[in-house]
């Protein structure tokens, strides 16, 4: 009792928390609302971890076929199709090298067919969250289709229906990627995949880069490791993956985003250190012995008693530091210090280490100013 505190509540409940100086605000969402998030904690200085979204792009690259062609496609109609496209990694949507196109699109008929069957509705498939969220959808459908040159592969708005929060999941082609329609323009987060023709990796790169801010995963369907790097090159994006989707979170890695995607990262060892905050204690015994015979306190006589401090602050200022060789140094020091017959100080040294430090003290300071 009294770990967690659950408030339930809309948009009021959420201004008026976000009002308050936290620890930490932790946000999964859009992109919009997390400018709202983020503005409101710069004005308590919390610190804020957003988790938003974004059109995480596809590239299906030539030369799958058979065995390897139908995986493939089951791997992306799997990522769109799972929580009905409600997922912030989900493909929005695909750049198809046009040797594939056909090919590409017959098997994802193929592969909707098996999955859900001839009655859609009735199958496992997950309701839109809300009327409100599948009323956009259905708008989105409905203006591509009304584009010219629209085919539809798979689905429709016909087949869907708002009142049940019912998406029918659709596969659409469109004969242009600079089409100013909802499906092209804004994060889809539903059961509908685009395809767009694309001549080569170049172009999709090239289209890819067009798009405003920074996608949460970017996904390359491709037998090539240099077509693939080539993405991870020149492509920014906060995740990548090759030849698969979504499965990239079952990594034993911290999970993120990027620029308008997010930032932070959490999950596993990733979720303790954003939920943490480091702090340093420091113990210091108030006792003579460890005073180094006041070296660090005025009167500075020279820089000869600040000398021990510079040599202690050296390795902050050299990033390639030969610890071994001062190892040597420093054992050579207290070889000098200690050992009766290499000593060079008077032998008025007593055994008490706080009487050395303060007769070495007094040494250094015994030599000519410099």
């Amino acid at each position: 009792e009294g770990v967690f505190r659950v408030i339930n509540g809309g948009v009021q409940t959420s201004t008026s928390l976000l009002k308050h100086s936290w620890g930490l605000i932790f946000f999964t969402g859009s992109e919009r609302v997390g400018k709202i998030v983020a503005e409101a904690a710069a004005k308590t200085l919390t610190p804020v971890v957003l988790e938003l979204g974004g059109k995480s792009p596809l590239y299906f690259d030539k030369g799958f076929c058979g065995d390897e062609l139908k995986v493939a496609v089951d791997r992306i109609i799997w990522g769109k199709t799972m929580n009905a496209g409600q997922t912030c990694i989900a493909p929005d949507y695909v750049l198809c090298h046009e040797s594939q196109v056909d090919m590409f699109a017959a098997q994802c008929v193929k592969t909707l067919n098996t999955m859900f069957g001839d009655n859609v509705e009735k199958s496992g498939l997950t309701r839109i969250v809300s009327k409100e969220h599948t009323m956009r959808l259905f708008k989105a459908i409905e203006e591509a289709e009304q584009l010219e040159g629209t085919k539809i592969i798979y689905g429709g708005s016909k087949l869907s229906t708002v009142q049940d929060k019912f998406i029918m999941p659709t596969v659409l082609l469109l004969d242009s990627p600079d089409h100013a329609c909802m499906l092209l323009q804004n994060e889809i987060f539903g059961p509908i995949l685009p395809i767009v023709s694309v001549k080569s990796e170049d172009e999709a790169i090239e289209r890819m880069n067009k798009k405003p801010g920074t996608p949460l995963a970017l996904y390359a369907f491709t037998k090539s490791a240099l077509c693939y790097e080539k993405f991870i090159t020149h492509c920014p994006a906060a995740n990548y993956a090759r030849n698969d989707v979504v499965l990239f979170l079952t990594m034993d890695a911290a999970f993120g985003g990027k620029g308008s995607s997010g930032n932070g990262a959490y999950r596993g060892k990733g979720s303790f250190r954003t939920f943490t905050n480091p702090a340093i204690s420091y113990y210091h015994p108030c006792g003579k012995a460890f005073e180094s015979g006041g070296l660090r306190y005025h009167p500075y006589e020279g820089y000869i008693k600040s000398l021990p401090y510079v040599l202690m602050y050296i390795p902050s200022y050299f990033p390639v530091f030969n610890y071994r060789k001062w190892l040597k140094v420093l054992a050579f020091i207290l070889v000098i210090m200690y050992v009766p017959v290499f000593r060079f100080v008077p032998k008025s040294f007593s055994n008490s280490i706080a009487d050395q430090f303060d007769l070495w003290s007094d040494y250094l300071r015994s030599l000519p100013q410099l």
